[in-house]
């Protein structure tokens, strides 16, 4: 019995302080099958990720806890008005491994970039893979 495997995409033509171009970097899903409540979730956090837009970010030798965290709180008060407070935003997970969130830092600045490009260059620093899950982003070791 063959399984069908959902692949998330993401074109990226950003570039991290000059240095180099950021590659597709979310990773595919789980070969199960998926509830259409949970396809609908997702659909809802996709469209997040690209609609939210922040204006500026800056992140001077910031731990990827706080970056993270500050991504998260951004989210919530970038969000559609008029979406009840419980349901705004992306809620972003990082799911430990071998990068310890509380002492990576990052280092990056962003004008104008939607928060998929923003976490998606705070990714790449670090090689993570990011996966949309119903309830969340979450990031973690490749």
């Amino acid at each position: 019995m063959k399984k069908s495997i959902f692949v998330t995409t993401c074109t990226v033509c950003v570039t991290i302080l000059g240095a180099f171009t950021l590659k597709p970097i979310f990773a595919p899903q789980q070969a199960h099958a998926e509830s259409a409540a949970g396809r609908e979730l997702k659909q809802k956090i996709e469209a997040k990720l690209d609609s939210i837009i922040i204006p500026k970010i800056e992140f001077h030798e910031t731990t990827l806890s706080e970056a993270l965290d500050w991504l998260r709180e951004t989210s919530r008060q970038l969000d559609v008005a008029g979406i009840p407070a419980a349901e705004r935003g992306v809620n972003i997970a990082f799911m430990t491994g071998k990068t310890d969130p509380k002492t990576a830092r990052v280092t990056m600045t962003r004008s104008n970039v939607s928060l998929r490009d923003a976490l998606t260059a705070v990714a790449t620093i670090y090689n993570l893979k990011i996966e949309i899950q119903p309830y969340a982003v979450a990031l973690r070791d490749s």
